[in-house]
């Protein structure tokens, strides 16, 4: 019985030690779960599950950002749109009569002299002379530096008196662009980033493919106008879903990388342009290159931070199952755990930072910064579409001139790319010294005309620089809440001065002195650059009286 009795109180104890153990474990299950659960903290942590980057995320860089080789071309096109004519001349329509004539205007002068006149008229329109626009015989005939050359201006007429529609139609597709950059921003951020960008590809395909058959020039001038408001969604949408599938310490050398596709789309139009010597060619070829935009309805995956800030945690995970399978990283139920948990902490937080589209201009100093943000971009737009508005006037051959700006432009994109490799936050000074160094070029340009051409292209040069990183600087600058919104004010003026820069071709026509222009350009940039200076260095706190700002990151 005793026996018994020791060996009955053995088994109790043994069963109570095993007991203690499976709790323990359950215990510890338990505090690894919950422990891995905090370590979702940020968006990055999500991300970091996919593999930090795996072959996804490469794939997904190269689709993304062949979208702004396209734009680079969609931008600079318009100068093969609006390409002037050497000369204008009334050629008599008789085939057996192949010299030029002015009926009532060339006695005297021959038909050099009355060539040369036309060409200075071209541009302008002279009451004083109205026939030198018109023929009372033959027609209209436009003299190419290439015979093979045409543009609108040839197949529309668009001189003398028509002479500004030609940069009124550039001028409404950044209309369209500056109307549409505030809304673009709140759609993705209401529908995801994903739809808006698929069919604003799809609308600027539809675009390009109707510009290529386009005869009447008010069909024209809408055509370009709805292809400013798909471009400015593109872009930004494509922007953010970099990003925003980019973890955060990488952002920075991501966004300085994808800026190399644009001086690619310059170069990739100067090519084209340099063997299709026809503004439709060159149109085609524009609309071939939105075909890539195929690849993303695969890679252009919606962003997993939208959706789980957006309480779609069935679609987070499969998103999230897809992109790590594709990657080689299965993920098991703990990492879903984990996102779950991680869901409904940025809900809520998106609950308490719900911002619109003017909430950047509320708080003093965030209004501030926005304001000043919109300067710089304004300067840095106005000159860069400016200057490579004037190629034109300053080139004799402004395909080849395209193509060694748009080599140029790999020089100051090598440059902020080391500065976005070793900086973090300290960008207002090389933003700066570039504005500052482009001012003095397109000044220098503007009062040497021997060397105009040369300052001009370098000029263009610096500014890239300038464009590439002022938008992460200005991301750097904006708090999370405000972003979208600041940055969609910042796009507004961003797009006006693209869209007062193909003014300067006609003011161009009408001063006396050649270099005004240029030296706009170059006031312009001066301003940019003090406008950064008066930037802080990093992110800023806003006032206890305005709705609160809060940084997810």
């Amino acid at each position: 019985m005793s026996d018994l009795s020791e060996k009955s109180l053995d088994a109790l104890q043994a069963g109570v030690k095993k007991l203690h153990r499976t709790a323990e474990g359950a215990t510890s299950s338990t505090r690894s779960r919950k422990c891995h659960s905090k370590a979702l903290k940020t968006s990055a942590d999500v991300l970091s599950l996919l593999g930090d980057p795996g072959r996804f995320h490469y794939m997904q860089f190269f689709a993304l950002c062949l979208q702004f080789t396209s734009l680079a071309m969609s931008d600079l096109i318009p100068i093969f749109y609006n390409l002037s004519p050497q000369s204008v001349v009334c050629r008599d329509d008789d085939p057996d009569n192949d010299h030029s004539t002015w009926p009532e205007h060339d006695a005297g002068m021959g038909s050099n002299a009355s060539q040369l006149i036309m060409e200075k008229f071209v541009f302008r329109n002279d009451t004083s002379l109205p026939n030198y626009c018109r023929c009372r015989e033959g027609t209209l005939t436009y003299i190419y530096r290439d015979n093979r050359t045409t543009s609108l201006i040839s197949e529309m007429n668009l001189v003398c008196e028509k002479a500004p529609l030609a940069s009124l139609a550039t001028t409404l597709y950044y209309v369209g662009s500056a109307l549409a950059g505030p809304f673009m921003g709140l759609l993705s951020d209401r529908h995801g980033r994903r739809p808006v960008l698929l069919l604003c590809c799809l609308a600027l395909s539809i675009v390009n493919i109707a510009t290529i058959f386009v005869t009447n020039y008010i069909l024209y001038v809408l055509l370009q106008c709805l292809s400013g408001i798909t471009r400015v969604g593109i872009y930004s949408t494509t922007f953010i879903l970099l990003m925003e599938w980019t973890p955060t310490l990488r952002r920075t050398v991501v966004a300085a990388a994808s800026e190399f596709f644009f001086p690619a789309g310059v170069m990739a139009l100067a090519v084209c342009a340099y063997y299709l010597h026809q503004w439709r060619h060159i149109q085609i070829a524009l609309a071939a290159s939105n075909s890539v935009f195929i690849l993303n309805i695969w890679f252009a995956q919606e962003s997993v931070v939208w959706l789980l800030a957006n309480g779609k945690t069935c679609a987070a995970n499969e998103t999230i199952h897809k992109i790590a399978k594709f990657n080689g990283k299965p993920l098991n139920s703990e990492d879903l755990e984990s996102v779950d948990s991680f869901a409904v902490a940025e809900a809520e937080a998106l609950t308490e930072s719900q911002s619109g589209i003017f909430d950047c201009l509320r708080d003093p100093e965030i209004r501030r910064i926005t304001l000043l943000i919109s300067v710089v971009w304004f300067a840095a737009k106005f000159g860069y579409s400016g200057l490579s508005y004037l190629i034109d006037t300053l080139s004799s051959n402004v395909a080849v001139d395209l193509l060694i700006g748009g080599s140029l432009e790999l020089i100051p994109w090598a440059i902020t790319f080391a500065i976005s490799a070793n900086l973090s936050s300290d960008k207002k000074y090389p933003i700066s010294g570039f504005f500052a160094m482009a001012a003095v070029l397109a000044i220098a340009a503007g009062a040497i005309p021997s060397w105009s051409r040369l300052l001009a292209l370098s000029s263009r040069m610096t500014i890239v620089g300038c464009l590439s990183l002022m938008f992460m600087h200005a991301a750097e600058l904006l708090p999370t809440a405000v972003r979208s919104s600041g940055f969609g004010v910042a796009m507004f003026f961003f797009m006006v001065g693209g869209m007062v820069s193909p003014q300067l071709v006609l003011l161009a026509s009408f001063v006396a002195i050649p270099g005004i222009p240029v030296f706009i350009v170059g006031g312009v940039s001066l301003l940019g650059a003090l406008a950064v200076l008066a930037l802080p260095l990093g992110p800023v706190e806003t006032t206890k009286t305005t709705t609160p700002y809060r940084r997810l990151e």
